[in-house]
This record gives structure tokens, C-alpha cells and sequence, in this order.
């Protein structure tokens, strides 16, 4: 068999960048809809906007700068480890987060340059916690709709791990796009048409409210979910038909 049972798979691209950009738009739903105030849309926005820049942009940095981003690199470090371990919460993180973040993103905006070098730096654990979170649920609910409507997910090219793969597509994605490798290549289109399938047929999440969590210092999601395009075109047609029945000949 060249493909598997959805419940199988133990593999599903997590595109960094693509989930970057639908939190901004989630943001926006979020302060549009006063589930956040203004000062944590404007610090998740800020973060980002950061990130998506340091994963699609380049660099040059004079010594002086680049020392100063690696002693603020190492005090996010620490910051970050405070959190993981419950020494802080996540209001703590983000105040002390935010100020050190506002300082290296003036330095790398001014260095932006055609010819530099790639930043590599990870996604603060809060804001990555929210995009990993999101991203398993459709995972869950994929699979459920996959294995409802016969879909199978393609298997992974024979003597080629995930991590693999999906190194291979972050490096796509990046403005040093790797070597091709004709079979990566020929997964990813087959994944690509699978996701073209279930999408039809599914709804999306989209986080309508974060609830703060006093006990654990966190938020937590509420997730609300958009029609899939299947029931979309069902209703047009049904409509359709009404509006044929209701117009004389």
C-alpha cells in the first residue's frame, strides 16, 4: 500500500511560518472582539511580526550589535527556563520578554540586509505553546474527518525520518531553499493533495477567547469552528434550488 489509516500517520508538517501569520489574524478576531486588551494584542503582535521576520529575513551586524543580541539572546534564555519550570508565569515572562524583545528587534531592523545572514532564533515558549496547541487540535480533528470520508495520508519516502522533512520543508519555505530532493518532493505534493481533500470536507479552529488560568499562571484556548467548504457549497446549491422554485417561469 502506497498510503495509510489516517489514525496511523506519525507525521504532519508544522509550518512555523503559516501558523505565525493565522495567529496575527486571530489577533485581530481577538481584540476585535475585546477577548484581549489593547496592551497584550499590541505585545503578541509585536512577537510576532518579530518572528516572522528573523525566519524570512537577513542581516548584517556590526561586532558591537552582535554582542549585545547574544547577552539579550542569553537573558531570554534564562527567562525562558524561569517559565518552563513555574518560577514565573506567563504575565511575569512576557512583561520582562517584551522590553528585551523591543531592544533586539530596533538593532536587527536596522541591519536588515539582502546580502547578510539568517538569525536563528527559537519562538518564545508561551507563543509557541499557543501555536503547537492549535496546530495538534487540527491534527486531531483532520485525522477524524480523514478516516470519516476515506482518505489516506501518504506514507513517509522509504529511510527518511520526519524531522527530516520537515527541516526540508522549513528550509523551502526560508530564503535558502535546500537542494531538491525528488522524494521529499513527491511526499509533500501527495500531503499537499490529501490536506486539499480534508479540507473540503472539514471545519477549521479558530481561537475565539484565551481564559487565563490563575493556578498554573497560563491562558487556555476556546476554539470555535468554521463551516467546511463542502457544507458551503451544499447551502448554495439548496439555495439555489429554493430561489429556482420561488422564480416563475
Amino acid at each position: 500500500m502506497e498510503d495509510q489509516d489516517p489514525e496511523l500517520i506519525d507525521h504532519d508538517i508544522y509550518d512555523e511560518i503559516a501558523n505565525l501569520e493565522r495567529w496575527q489574524d486571530t489577533l485581530s478576531e481577538l481584540i476585535a472582539n475585546s477577548d484581549i486588551t489593547q496592551d497584550e494584542y499590541d505585545d503578541e503582535l509585536l512577537k510576532t511580526r518579530y518572528y516572522i521576520d528573523i525566519r524570512t529575513k537577513k542581516y548584517i551586524l556590526e561586532d558591537e550589535e552582535a554582542d549585545l543580541l547574544e547577552k539579550l539572546k542569553k537573558y531570554k534564555t534564562s527567562l525562558t527556563e524561569n517559565y518552563k519550570m513555574g518560577i514565573i508565569n506567563e504575565t511575569e515572562f512576557n512583561k520582562e520578554f517584551i522590553q528585551i524583545l523591543r531592544k533586539e528587534y530596533s538593532i536587527l531592523k536596522n541591519a536588515e540586509s539582502e546580502d547578510g545572514n539568517k538569525q536563528e532564533i527559537d519562538i518564545d515558549a508561551p507563543l509557541s505553546e499557543k501555536l503547537r496547541a492549535l496546530h495538534e487540535k487540527e491534527i486531531t480533528y483532520n485525522k477524524k474527518i480523514a478516516r470519516k470520508n476515506g482518505i489516506e495520508y501518504p506514507k513517509l519516502p522509504r529511510g527518511i525520518k520526519s524531522d527530516e522533512v520537515d527541516a526540508y520543508y522549513s528550509q523551502k519555505m526560508s530564503r535558502d531553499p535546500p537542494a531538491e530532493n525528488p522524494l521529499i518532493e513527491e511526499y509533500l505534493k501527495k500531503l499537499s493533495e490529501t490536506k486539499k481533500l480534508i479540507d473540503y470536507h472539514t471545519s477549521s479552529f479558530e481561537v475565539t477567547k484565551l481564559v487565563y488560568n490563575a493556578e498554573t499562571g497560563r491562558q487556555n484556548y476556546e476554539f470555535k469552528m468554521i463551516a467546511p467548504i463542502s457544507n458551503s457549497i451544499t447551502n448554495i446549491k439548496i439555495l439555489s434550488k429554493r430561489a429556482n422554485l420561488l422564480t416563475p417561469e
